[in-house]
């Protein structure tokens, strides 16, 4: 997740000579802002942010954070789908579940 809506062009991957996947790169990574891309549809809209700056805005939400998990396939779903093999480079969705801080 973090980084894949980083590029303003679009997702872009490096790929060796021989078409296998080197890296994903990161360009513009550090310019957060609306972001219009293909995803399930053309012209969706996304908003990249750095990790450092969705960290701080739940700290500043006075939010504890409980626990974040980086989705990455199983070694059976990409034997299912090869598409999802990307994820094991680049996961694609960062969650993270936060509890409220009560009121002092």
């Amino acid at each position: 997740m973090l980084g894949a809506t980083a590029p303003i062009a679009g997702a872009s991957w490096l790929r060796g000579s021989e078409g296998n996947i080197l890296h994903y790169n990161l360009t513009d990574y550090a310019q957060n802002g609306k972001r219009s891309t293909r995803w399930i549809v053309d012209g969706a809209e996304k908003y990249h942010r750095t990790f450092s700056e969705i960290i701080n805005a739940l700290v500043e939400a006075s939010v504890t954070i409980e626990k974040m998990l980086e989705t990455i396939p199983t070694k059976e779903t990409i034997k299912h789908d090869k598409s999802w093999e990307t994820d094991l480079y680049k996961p694609n969705f960062l969650l993270i579940k936060v509890l409220k801080c009560k009121e002092l």
